[in-house]
């Protein structure tokens, strides 16, 4: 006959939500709801109510963790779009702006983009990013195209705002899950304990 491996001191509840910030969501006003609908019992009223503000704060915690994950999605997607139209477009209009004073191969065009059109195209976001701001630094040597400067110092100026609008969203999002966490821990431990009361 083997042994049995069911310790009172593990929290299934908690263990089985450690990774489903989701599952927890589904299964705690489940719980709750259960306990109401027997709250003809004094002593499952009593459990009922107790967990009723655990299962409210988890609610409007994982609300927050959702609005969250939602917004920095979209400063992302925001932020990528930016570097999409930098790698597709604005390249190519600058490269063709430089080529009607400096045509390719020419020292000043050499001066303005050694590297090219590749730069701007793939790499680490940040490295782009320093790229355009380069490419802007470099263009106020050239009079002739004082009006492309600002256009690449602007687009520069919308990078980083985007840029840094999508990590702070981002550090908000970590901050929501660490939250969560400790909020799904201390639902977890109620869960558990009313399994104990219900069991007595």
């Amino acid at each position: 006959m083997s042994e049995l491996n069911w310790q009172y001191t593990y929290n299934t509840f908690e263990v089985a939500t450690r990774n489903s910030a989701k599952k927890m969501s589904i299964i705690a006003p489940d719980h709750l709801s259960k306990l109401e609908a027997e709250s003809s019992d004094p002593d499952i009223a009593a459990i009922a109510a107790e967990s009723q503000s655990a299962v409210n704060d988890y609610a409007l915690t994982y609300a927050h963790w959702i609005a969250t994950n939602g917004l920095y999605k979209g400063e992302t997607n925001r932020f990528t779009n930016l570097l999409t139209e930098l790698s597709s477009l604005k390249i190519k209009q600058w490269d063709a702006q430089i080529q009607v004073v400096h045509l390719e191969g020419t020292s000043d065009y050499i001066a303005l983009l050694p590297s090219g059109r590749g730069p701007f195209q793939k790499g680490a976001y940040d490295v782009r990013i320093a790229e355009v701001a380069a490419l802007a630094e470099r263009l106020t040597a050239y009079p002739a195209l004082a009006a492309m400067q600002v256009q690449v110092e602007t687009y520069r100026a919308t990078l980083l705002n985007a840029r840094d609008l999508q990590q702070q969203k981002e550090g908000l999002v970590k901050q929501a899950s660490e939250t969560l966490n400790t909020i799904r821990i201390e639902l977890a431990n109620q869960l558990y304990k009313n399994l104990g009361a219900l069991m007595v």
